[in-house]
């Protein structure tokens, strides 16, 4: 049986992040890598999904810490170990890193979905959990994920969610037909016109602060 709560997997970045910092709070199956029916069971199985490294190099580059947070109830449905788990998901940040992405850490709930615990996602458990690991600022980090139930987590955890339409196929109806329980939520084709949307939100913001300074300073030496 699995043990309550989620399970954390250290990532590959060098230095400790500075606390404030937005983050980039990737879904892993269907966001980063291909979706499988019948999960994720070997590293035979870890396909990258195109333009994904790039994205999160971009992401990088743009200031955004990347994590991931992801369920993986093969471990609860009896078809993965917890050790399999962790070997595979490192498999894939060790794939990562190779290619330049440092992956902060990563959350992963093994629980099925009968077991009602708080961190399966659409439960908010995951993403508040790399909040608080990595002291991210929520008002700046985002949440990408290829099902209503990742957007779902990111609105009751107070961060923007944008859905990639590169796994579950009918997602984006579905939060079609509930819109007015996902206010700011914005559906992107896929992983990398999801970290251009982080990054123009981002570089808005940032001119944002600047003209209220800039404003506040002129104030004060007319006063």
């Amino acid at each position: 049986m699995s043990e309550p709560g989620p399970v954390f997997v250290a990532g590959t970045l060098a230095a400790p992040p500075e606390a404030g910092r937005p983050g980039l709070l990737c879904d892993r199956d269907g966001t980063i890598i291909e979706d499988r029916p019948a999960y994720v069971r070997a590293e035979t199985d870890l396909a990258l999904l195109p333009g994904a490294v790039p994205a999160l190099l971009r992401a990088q580059r743009a200031g955004l810490l990347v994590a991931m947070v992801s369920n993986q109830s093969a471990v609860g449905r009896g078809l993965l170990t917890h050790a399999e788990m962790i070997r595979l998901h490192l498999a894939l940040t060790h794939r990562l890193a190779a290619a330049g992405v440092e992956i902060a850490g990563s959350f992963l709930c093994p629980h099925r979905p009968e077991a009602g615990c708080p961190c399966r996602k659409p439960a908010p458990g995951l993403v508040t959990a790399a909040l608080d690991r990595f002291a991210l600022d929520p008002g700046r980090s985002f949440v990408v994920g290829d099902a209503v139930r990742d957007m779902a987590a990111a609105r009751d955890a107070g961060v923007r969610g944008l859905l990639v339409g590169t796994g579950h196929p009918h997602s984006a109806e579905e939060l079609r037909a509930q819109a007015g329980l996902f206010a700011g939520t914005q559906i992107v084709p896929d992983l990398p016109a999801a970290v251009e949307v982080a990054v123009a939100a981002l570089a808005g913001a940032g001119r944002e602060r600047t003209s209220s300074a800039q404003a506040t300073a002129a104030a004060r030496k007319s006063a």
